[in-house]
């Protein structure tokens, strides 16, 4: 095992990111220093990548108790929230296979004692003309899994808990968006069922998130007027060749699921 931070997290940059306005930090400069125990348990993240879209760096938030952070609010009394401490790592690829993967220590160490708090996977699809020759940006999709009691960075619904070493196989879809009538703007989502998956582990050693792409399912999207305009809904065009309009922002996922051919 090795037995500093950095030789787990060679590309490593580390930021301490604050999301609270209106506060003074009351407490001294946290040392962010890592030093993992030599052999110390490690959780292993794998991510099967697919040809047709490419995996961000992973985000990875340690939390300390020992190194607390002091706020005084003029609204509220002051509090102390556990110290912070973000690396971004990049999963490594596997030999010719189209696994990339990284092994994280749960125990940071330092004077802190820092310990694993949990983790962002984000995927996007790549801009090709497959889709659309018009399309200026992308949107991910990703899992997020929580280790401790923590809440993420990114709070969203409540985690799914799992025992052990786990795979997440999920479907995604291309979902191609104009936000409005004649939008030069053109979006290529990768859709699923959320925007990110949340889970919860206390002892997985191993994680593997296995997203299953349909890159001949193809939802399109467009809002019919150059502005938002009452009464009217954005119409999504299925690969049947059925249309239908609704208010909630994103297409039918279950209708985009009953397309996959067994």
């Amino acid at each position: 095992m090795k037995n500093t931070i950095n030789e787990f997290f060679p590309f490593t940059t580390s930021i301490a990111v604050l999301f609270l306005t209106g506060c003074n930090i009351l407490t001294p400069k946290i040392d962010r220093t890592f030093s993992p125990p030599e052999n110390g348990r490690t959780v292993k993240i794998t991510v099967d990548v697919p040809d047709i879209a490419e995996l961000s760096p992973m985000k990875v938030m340690y939390r300390s108790n020992l190194c607390r952070k002091t706020y005084n609010n003029n609204e509220v009394p002051t509090y102390t929230v556990s110290g912070f401490n973000s690396e971004i790592v990049l999963l490594e690829k596997e030999s010719h296979s189209s696994l990339y993967s990284a092994e994280l220590p749960y125990r940071g160490g330092g004077k802190c004692d820092w310990q694993l708090s949990n983790i962002t996977l984000r995927m996007t699809l790549k801009i090709n003309n497959h889709f659309s020759k018009d399309i200026t940006g992308v949107v991910g999709t990703g899992v997020i899994v929580i280790f401790d009691n923590n809440q993420p960075q990114r709070v969203g619904k409540k985690p799914i808990n799992k025992k052990d070493d786990f795979y997440i196989i999920a479907d995604y879809f291309p979902w191609v968006d104009t936000p409005f009538k004649n939008d030069k703007n053109i979006s290529l989502w990768l859709y699923g069922e959320e925007l990110y998956l949340y889970y919860k582990s206390r002892d997985a050693q191993q994680i593997t998130w296995k997203p299953i792409i349909h890159p001949n399912i193809v939802v399109y999207s467009e809002y019919p007027a150059e502005r938002k305009t009452e009464g009217v809904s954005t119409i999504y065009s299925y690969p049947d060749g059925t249309k239908s309009s609704n208010r909630d922002g994103k297409p039918d996922y279950k209708k985009l699921l009953s397309f996959i051919k067994e």
